[in-house]
């Protein structure tokens, strides 16, 4: 939790900003839809518990935003990703809600961008099926993808980012740094969100 409150208050800032240079565009808001695979980058000895292994799992994640310049997007997300552990009864279930800035390059058809972000990750280790501790941490990203519009209100596209984060249970740290690849499919309906 010692991390939670200074990431909200960046978010908050950067929202801040935002809404301070949106006053001249022509807003749009977006819902996403995204799924994919996680790869962890460390696994982790649990003792009698086995370890969580770096191999591939789930990452689904749905997200709300809005275009505050034509090249600037920020959006809200919650989701899901997960590890499993050698001995197949000892899992790692993250729910990150996360805060996220894009820097888009409309291009033609199609709009690459950045992204970097934070939030908190809610992140539960049951071990051996019968026990379970859930923390609460802050951690950080950072990626980039292209979408690319079907119409002027639905795309697709694809994006691939990385996560820094640790929980930790009774003193055992627990690293949940990786990356993400994900296939994204999104709807633009208009301005009913946040327009000035």
């Amino acid at each position: 939790m010692q991390n939670f409150f200074p990431l909200m208050l960046f978010a908050f800032v950067l929202t801040g900003g935002a809404l301070a240079a949106s006053a001249d565009y022509d807003h749009s808001s977006y819902m996403i839809f995204k799924g994919g695979f996680y790869s962890p980058n460390n696994q982790t000895n649990l003792g009698g518990a086995g370890s969580l292994q770096e191999q591939l799992g789930l990452d689904g994640e749905m997200a709300v935003g809005h275009y505050f310049l034509r090249s600037f997007a920020m959006d809200m997300s919650i989701g899901y990703f997960g590890m499993t552990g050698t001995n197949g009864n000892t899992t790692m279930n993250v729910i990150p809600v996360l805060m996220t800035a894009k820097a888009v390059l409309p291009y033609g058809r199609s709009e690459p961008y950045l992204e970097v972000g934070a939030g908190a990750y809610f992140s539960t280790l049951e071990l051996n099926n019968n026990s379970s501790n859930t923390e609460v941490t802050g951690g950080f990203h950072a990626g980039a993808g292209v979408n690319f519009n079907l119409t002027p209100s639905a795309f697709f596209g694809f994006e691939a980012r990385y996560i820094w984060n640790k929980s930790s249970y009774s003193g055992q740290d627990i690293k949940l740094d990786g990356a993400t690849a994900l296939l994204n499919v999104g709807y633009r309906f208009g301005c009913p969100l946040i327009c000035p």
